[in-house]
């Protein structure tokens, strides 16, 4: 087909424009950008309108770009159409031409907000609409309507054919509504066509807060006050003062202001109160007449406008302070007689020298008054005085007439005027006078007997003042004028006649009449009056005047001569520890004695007292090094001397040596002296099994407890052990004193004791540790049973070395937490985080460790977070005792790790504190933290009661070797048993049946028998089996606290095997009733021992 040249003509004269327009788009944005440009930098003293302006024009560059490029993309369109129409004919494969052509035809706008053509703050929560008329659009397109407003977009929703976007007044930035409107038309074949238009509402926007001003109006003004209640200030009102109450309103908010009164003048000052602005105007500023004057408000608003508002008034209220006069009118209201006279209705003779008060009430008299009162009786005229209110004139009895007292009473006033007035009364009193004298009666009284004389001034009298005589004196009262009196004494049986003198009673007794004891009689006195009436009376006397009129007996004037000291070991003038267990002798003379005296000679050294025997006629005591403190030695000698006659006399003499003790280090390895104790506590440790601290036994009385049961296994525990538990235990108790609330029976805490072999002397000593804790209830956590156990191997070489008290309350201190349990772990950080060690975190412990160990802790830079506890040495030692290279051979190495053989004699204050912080109440004290309690060495040791040691007949004990092993047999014969208790003079036995039932406990000290039931604890004991298994089950093994019974099917000796304990037997009562019944015995004795 061949070329139209026509069609080229047109398409040269379409293309060329359409370049043209297209080319020229940069330039037109360009020139656009650069008249912007020019524009901000010609005008930047332009206000924020301009810029907004600029803003706006700037934010719509870009959609008028849009809006070219696409008018553009269409008339291509239609060039490309027309050319290939030309060219190939209308059926040629072009797009066709779009369905829609949009055109914006019409802009309107609706809302209340633009009736008055302008937007203001008060409408910035308001709306508006534009309306968008759009014609050109196909009916099956889809349309897009967006209205820009200050940079926003709103799209427009179709409503009933017309194109509404919603725009909100808080939107708006510029200071006019205007914008662009911008459609979008998308034909059902995908071919998009638009349109864009300006518009310009002609409505300015100013959304800036209008500041408020003021209009201040006073509304009225008012009085008020108590001083204008009735509409008149008087005299009396004078000093009073009068609120001025003056109503303003018109007031902005944020405004300040002043209002003020002037009154006559004067200006007061008004402050706000509930809204009324009130001044205090003071009456006595006030001029007579009405109170009138004028209110002033001055505001000052925020914004610096000022305005004021005046108003006078008139108040309606008088002002008249003349000050009124007062005229009297005295009124007598009443007279009456008063005074112990009249108090009976009756003036007697007795009564003469006494005085009566007339009082006259009277009213009526007016302030400023001179006021007059008289009584008159009799005749006579007596001035009144004011007394309280009321005029009192006083009267002599003496000048009243025999009969009832009456008279007048008269009143006259003076006013401060000069008026005068006067008022007079009659008055009968109902009081009557007699002073006929009466007939005295005597009431003799016997009042204080004196005993007077050399032999009774040093309060005795004596066989040396035997021949004496001494004065006994009494007084007696109530003898009337005239009366005749006798007075006698009575002493020891003999009748002593006494004469008046001056005031006094008084009669000679002689000494020899007089009975041994103390000096007592009595007292007889009769009276006969003049009218002849008789009356007596007696009393009875007792004084502390010794009488001993017995020959002396010669007493004892005791003197101690000399003290001095001997023995093998002083030689070398002082005691080491190498001699620590020797003894020495004090020797004592003493002189001044009689003959047929008791002597007794004691020695006090270092708080000990040791009594001494005669020898040769010298007193000597024997003392163990042991109990002597480090340094020179130094005590009293202590005589008593009891005569043939009772009587006791004493001397004393204080004494030092140059005698030293040092127990230190001998280089052996062993330090310092074995325990001591102040004083010793018998008991009956033999056959003790159980034994419960803080009962008053050892001189500690606590409400923490703690019970040891005694294991009796292998013969039972040895007495060395059960003395030093018994002791530290009561140690403990004085320390811990608080209470623990009762659980599963137990108050406070139980701790099994046993003592066994269990690897030989040199190895571990002594072990212990937490059997239960609490698992509810206030003290929950914390331990109620525990087990020590100590290895009878090293019995001696601990008690030797003077560590054993030191061991067995460290480990006694395990067995109540320390180290173990639940709480103790809860304590202990073991992170390693804080200086390589673990750290008791207590607070109490802290304290204490900071206190007592100060120069270690101040060394320390984890010091707030904790004591060291022990991190080496594996199990036993890490994580339950304070840390050995800090503490050890300090005040706190009785609980480090590995403690060393050094004697430490108690608790210090870092662990007394931490058991503080496990929630045991103790004697630590916060305020302060670093004192150390008490030794154990201030208590007594308990020793064996002497009355106790042999074991009591009918017990047999064997040991024999079986092919099981070494047997330990136990055997009681009850009938030997209750033969050698029914002939115990000194111990209450129990009731015993003919059938060898035992039907009540035994009491008291008699407490063979239930010891007796408690110990039938084996018939045969294999040790291998016994000492292998059952005693760490006995004592408490951590898995069961009570009791346990071995298998009868593992003893080859074919006995059963058990072992009871106090608190145990009700337990095991069916498992021992086969061997209880060989020995004779019935099971209802068992109930009784257990309850």
């Amino acid at each position: 087909m061949g070329v139209n040249l026509s069609l080229f003509s047109f398409l040269s004269k379409i293309t060329k424009p359409l370049s043209t327009y297209t080319s020229e788009i940069p330039e037109r944005l360009s020139h656009d950008i650069g008249t912007v440009n020019t524009f901000v930098s010609e005008a930047p003293e332009r206000a924020s309108h301009d810029i907004d302006t600029v803003s706006t024009f700037v934010s719509e560059v870009p959609e008028r770009l849009v809006h070219d490029v696409r008018s553009v993309d269409h008339l291509a369109g239609d060039v490309v159409r027309s050319a290939s129409e030309l060219l190939f004919g209308n059926d040629a494969n072009v797009e066709p031409t779009p369905a829609s052509n949009p055109k914006i035809t019409a802009v309107g706008f609706d809302g209340e907000v633009l009736d008055d053509r302008q937007i203001t703050y008060a409408e910035k929560d308001e709306v508006f609409r534009i309306q968008v008329e759009v014609s050109g659009i196909d009916p099956e397109a889809q349309a897009e309507v967006v209205v820009v407003v200050d940079g926003s977009e709103y799209i427009a929703t179709l409503e009933n054919g017309h194109w509404i976007a919603t725009v909100p007044v808080s939107a708006l930035t510029g200071d006019t509504v205007d914008g662009g409107i911008y459609v979008t038309v998308t034909d059902a074949d995908g071919q998009v066509t638009t349109d864009a238009a300006n518009f310009d509402a002609g409505v300015t926007v100013d959304l800036t807060e209008p500041t408020p001003v003021s209009d201040p109006v006073i509304e009225g003004v008012s009085l008020a006050g108590a001083a204008v209640a009735d509409g008149q200030i008087t005299f009396d009102e004078n000093d009073d003062s009068v609120q001025v109450e003056v109503a303003v309103s018109g007031i902005a908010e944020g405004a300040a202001a002043d209002v003020s009164v002037t009154i006559g003048g004067v200006a007061y000052t008004a402050a706000l109160v509930d809204g009324v602005w009130v001044a205090d105007v003071p009456a006595s500023g006030l001029s007579e007449g009405e109170v009138v004057g004028s209110a002033t408000v001055s505001v000052t608003d925020a914004g610096g406008e000022f305005s004021t508002a005046t108003l006078d008034f008139t108040s309606g209220v008088t002002v008249d302070l003349t000050e009124p006069t007062t005229v009297s009118d005295p009124v007598i209201e009443g007279v009456s007689l008063a005074g112990a006279a009249v108090a009976d209705g009756q003036i007697t003779f007795d009564e003469k020298d006494d005085s009566v008060q007339v009082e006259v009430a009277v009213s009526g008299i007016a302030e400023g008054a001179a006021a007059d009162v008289s009584v008159t009786i009799g005749g006579v005229a007596y001035a009144a005085a004011l007394v309280d209110g009321i005029w009192v004139a006083d009267v002599p009895a003496s000048g009243l007439s025999e009969g009832e007292v009456v008279g007048s009473a008269t009143v006259s006033v003076t006013n401060a005027g000069g008026e005068v007035s006067a008022a007079t009364l009659a008055f009968t009193s109902g009081v009557t006078v007699d002073f006929t004298e009466p007939t005295p009666v005597s009431d003799p009284v016997i009042g204080e007997v004196f005993f007077h004389g050399n032999a009774v001034h040093d309060g005795e009298i004596t066989y040396d003042e035997k021949s004496d005589t001494i004065m006994a004196s009494v007084y007696v009262s109530g003898i009337a004028n005239g009366a005749s009196a006798e007075v006698s004494f009575s002493i020891d049986g003999e009748t002593y006649d006494a004469t008046y003198i001056a005031g006094a009673w008084e009669t000679e007794i002689p000494v020899t009449n007089l009975e041994n004891g103390k000096l007592s009689g009595a007292i007889s006195v009769k009276v006969v009056d003049k009218n002849g009436s008789t009356k007596t009376t007696a009393s009875s006397f007792h004084t502390d005047i010794i009488v001993d009129l017995d020959e002396p007996v010669v007493v004892s004037d005791p003197i101690i001569d000399s003290v001095s000291f001997e023995g093998d070991i002083l030689k070398d003038g002082k005691l080491t520890s190498d001699e620590v267990n020797e003894t020495f002798e004090i020797e004592v003379e003493v002189s001044g004695i009689v003959d047929g005296a008791q002597i007794e000679v004691s020695v006090e050294i270092d708080g000990n007292v040791y009594q001494a025997n005669e020898v040769n006629g010298t007193y000597v005591a024997d003392v163990p090094a042991s109990e002597l403190v480090d340094g020179e030695a130094s005590g009293t000698a202590i005589l008593k001397v009891t005569d043939a006659n009772g009587e006791t006399s004493h001397a004393s003499s204080d004494f030092n040596t140059t005698i030293e003790t040092d127990f230190t280090d001998p280089g052996d390895g062993v330090y310092g002296p074995p325990v001591q104790s102040t004083g010793e506590v018998e008991l009956d440790i033999d056959s003790m099994t159980t034994y419960t601290t803080g009962k008053g036994q050892m001189g500690v009385e606590s409400d923490f407890n703690i019970t040891f049961e005694f294991a009796l296994a292998g013969g039972g525990v040895t007495p060395e052990v059960k003395a030093a538990v018994i002791q530290m235990g009561e140690y403990i108790s004085s320390l811990i004193t608080g209470d623990l609330a009762d659980y599963e029976g137990v108050d406070d805490v139980v701790i099994s004791v046993a003592d066994r072999y269990r690897d030989g002397e040199g190895g571990i000593h002594a072990s212990a540790g937490v059997s239960y804790s609490r698992e509810s209830g206030p003290d929950a956590g914390m331990v109620y049973k525990g087990l020590l156990s100590v290895d009878e191997a090293d019995i001696a070489s601990m008690m030797a070395e003077g560590t054993f008290n030191d061991i067995i309350l460290h480990e006694m201190l395990h067995a109540l937490g320390f180290g173990d349990g639940e709480v103790w772990e809860s304590l202990v950080d073991d992170s390693q985080e804080f200086g390589g060690s673990y750290r008791f975190t207590g607070e109490s412990a802290i304290a204490a460790y900071k206190a007592q160990h100060a120069e270690i802790a101040a060394e320390d830079a984890y010091s707030d977070m904790g004591v060291q506890v022990e991190s080496d040495y594996g199990l036993g030692n890490a994580g339950s005792h304070w840390d050995r290279a800090t503490f050890d051979k300090t005040e706190g190495g009785l609980m480090a790790a590995g403690t060393s053989e050094y004697y430490y004699g108690g608790i210090d204050a870092m662990t007394l504190a931490a058991f503080e912080d496990m929630g045991y109440e103790t004697v630590w004290d916060a305020a302060d933290p670093g004192a150390q309690p008490g030794d154990y060495d201030d208590l007594p040791a308990a020793v064996q009661d002497p009355d106790h040691v042999d074991d009591p007949e009918g017990l047999s004990v064997s040991e024999t070797e079986t092919g099981g092993g070494h047997t330990v047999s136990l055997a009681a014969d009850l009938i030997e048993l209750e033969d050698a208790l029914e002939t115990s003079a000194d111990q209450a036995s129990p009731a015993v049946a003919s059938d060898s039932n035992i039907e009540t406990p035994d009491t008291e000290d008699g407490s063979y028998l239930s010891e007796l039931l408690r110990s039938v604890e084996v018939i045969t004991l294999r040790e291998d089996d016994f000492l292998s298994s059952i005693t760490l089950a006995l004592a408490g093994d951590g898995d069961h606290g009570s009791t346990k019974v071995a298998d009868s099917s593992e003893n080859t000796a074919g006995d059963n095997l058990f072992i009871l304990t106090g608190s145990d037997i009700e337990n095991v009562a069916d498992s021992v009733t086969a061997p209880l019944g060989a020995l004779g015995l019935s099971l209802n004795a068992i109930d009784e021992f257990a309850a």
